[in-house]
């Protein structure tokens, strides 16, 4: 039975992963995957019977939980604070956060942060990557959990648990820059690797669920389709707020609207379109994030992970668009797993986010966040019941007390 459960909340599909073993040599030993309704219905009851159904088919423990929950929940700042102690950044960096936050109150997030570099000047600062998430979101999935009988440990995201499984596996050293891309069903989630850290993350609102939604009347996403050549980019001269403001054309549906009787030929060459179009906003998405931040040597290659990579000849023509080496996360192929009769091609693709987690559970030191803070900290089962068998010893020595001085009169 494995004795670390790792549960990955994604957008569509929650999956949980149980593990065994140390950071250096473990072993994969359960996994399953359920589909959660797509917002209609009671999608947390919904939530509560998969989460349930997981764990009482592979009879898996409640005692060491993990969660990690879609990046898309969450703001992404970096920022630089004038201090290099960790001690000295945790008393400030909400309040520093709040400057960079104006839309929403700074007592509705909860705010976690890890170091991207220290200048030690003089003066001394720290450039820090924030994530900032609201709290009803963390409190969802507490509530989730809390009605399965589950108290995790810790609440980390996605992108970060696909980074630490890369780091784990290899994939990525001290000197890798890379992109990492997590292509889901609602976001695809972007970070930025450099000299082997985690330095910037982006979520941009696409992913593989355009491809099943009817084209709106009068869209065009013929533009999305256009080579992107990487060599003609002049970074110094782009406009990155007006980038920022640019308004993307949406890629809800790319269907020619089609007659009753369309042919199977026709509605494959539409769903060949939609792909394309989505490889191509892939593809602008990934430049923006380059360009929205320099680095200090090229990046090497995408490493790619999420449901999305099943999808016929996606890691060909993204790797031929962006001119860059494009490499499938593979899980099962250097991990020891008692996983009997699967075939890798089916679930190795949603395996990364959750062993990511798990090793941090195991106690491996990596980049994340942990989103349980402020009143979702989680305590252990006796810090919770601590105060009450305060108050019960203290009201047994008072009746022992008692009892004494009543034997004493009567003596």
């Amino acid at each position: 039975m494995g004795k670390y459960v790792s549960i990955d909340f994604g957008s569509r599909a929650i999956k949980v992963i149980a593990m065994d073993g140390s950071p250096k040599r473990f072993t994969l030993t359960h996994f399953a995957e359920r589909e959660i309704p797509a917002r209609d219905g009671d999608v947390k009851e919904a939530m509560v019977q998969a989460v349930e159904a997981m764990f009482a088919e592979m009879r898996l423990s409640k005692e060491h939980v993990s969660v990690s929950i879609p990046a898309q929940e969450c703001f992404f700042r970096e920022f630089f604070v004038p201090f290099t102690s960790t001690e000295q950044i945790a008393k400030i960096i909400k309040f520093e956060a709040e400057n960079y936050l104006p839309s929403t109150p700074i007592e509705d997030l909860i705010v976690d942060w890890y170091p991207i570099s220290v200048e030690e000047g003089p003066p001394a600062k720290t450039k820090v990557l924030i994530a900032a998430c609201p709290k009803e979101n963390v409190a969802k999935v507490l509530d989730v959990l809390r009605r399965c009988d589950i108290d995790p440990t810790t609440i980390g995201l996605d992108i970060t648990g696909l980074f630490t499984t890369c780091r784990a596996l290899g994939a990525i050293d001290d000197s890798s820059t890379c992109v990492l891309v997590d292509l889901g069903a609602r976001a695809m989630k972007i970070g930025l690797v450099q000299e082997g850290k985690l330095v910037h993350i982006r979520t941009p609102r696409v992913g593989t669920e355009v491809l099943l939604e009817p084209k709106a009347e009068g869209e065009d996403l013929g533009v999305l389709d256009k080579e992107v050549d990487l060599t003609d980019i002049d970074v110094g001269q782009l406009d990155l707020k007006e980038l920022e403001k640019e308004l993307i054309v949406s890629l809800s549906g790319f269907e020619d609207r089609k007659e009753a009787g369309s042919s199977e030929e026709e509605e494959a060459e539409a769903r060949d379109g939609r792909q394309s179009a989505l490889v191509g906003r892939m593809v602008r998405e990934i430049v923006r994030t380059l360009a929205g931040r320099r680095m200090k040597t090229k990046a090497e290659k995408v490493l790619l992970a999420g449901g999305g990579i099943i999808l016929p000849n996606l890691i060909e023509e993204l790797g031929q668009k962006l001119q860059m080496e494009v490499v499938p996360v593979d899980v099962l192929g250097k991990v020891r797993h008692s996983l009997n009769g699967v075939d890798p091609a089916e679930f190795n693709h949603s395996l990364p986010v959750g062993i990511g987690i798990g090793l941090r559970q195991m106690g491996l030191a990596t980049t994340d966040f942990d989103l349980r803070k402020e009143e979702f900290r989680f305590t252990r089962k006796f810090d919770q019941i601590r105060g009450v068998l305060v108050v019960a010893v203290c009201a047994l020595f008072c009746v022992a007390l008692a009892l004494c001085y009543l034997v004493k009169g009567q003596i």
